[in-house]
């Protein structure tokens, strides 16, 4: 039986990871994640190719306590992401973002797909409401 924690999920994490957080459940989990700014999926499901791009972030799922919940419940969770430490890496900012999809790999690591959080410039003048 192949030990992926020692061989796989925890020297990849240290050769290329970076520093992160999660919020889930009012709780902040600081974790090591490998993150790409620019994972492409493609979907063909009705016959016609469409192939999306966003960023994601690999995590060794032992670094989250999830009480029991499966790593679905991640799922509109908020991670910062803190800038990159590698020369010409992302991202190049503390960058926040909001989970879309969390999908585990059977492993011990995870896939979180994320979209860029929306910042206080992107709400509409007057907070939304109406005048």
């Amino acid at each position: 039986m192949i030990d992926w924690q020692n061989l796989v999920v925890g020297p990849c994490t240290t050769a290329l990871g970076q520093a992160a957080q999660i919020t889930y459940g009012g709780q902040v989990f600081p974790v090591t994640g490998v993150f790409d700014e620019a994972y492409s999926q493609t979907d063909v499901s009705d016959g016609m190719a469409v192939t999306t791009v966003r960023p994601c972030l690999g995590i060794n799922v032992a670094q989250v306590n999830l009480g029991g919940a499966p790593l679905s419940a991640l799922q509109d969770s908020r991670v910062i992401v803190f800038a990159s430490p590698f020369p010409g890496g992302a991202p190049a900012v503390d960058t926040e973002y909001i989970v879309q999809e969390a999908r585990a790999d059977g492993h011990g690591w995870a896939l979180l797909i994320m979209n860029l959080a929306p910042t206080p410039a992107d709400e509409p003048a007057g907070g939304g409401q109406d005048a």
